[in-house]
């Protein structure tokens, strides 16, 4: 399975449930300062992959 996500949690849920899966990241044009500085509020709090990091 391929999945587009940033979110490690979701990962290794599936893969916990047996699945093989393959992370898609998410890859986004912010368009704004406010959607700039989103990704890597979700990276510090609550651990998201950004694109490119950690590609597994």
């Amino acid at each position: 399975m391929r999945l587009l996500t940033n979110n490690p949690d979701k990962l290794k849920a599936i893969r916990e449930a047996g699945f093989a899966v393959e992370r898609v990241p998410l890859i986004t044009e912010a368009r704004s300062a406010r959607a700039r500085a989103y990704p890597e509020a979700e990276r510090r709090v609550r651990g998201h992959l950004l694109p490119g990091e950690f590609d597994w």
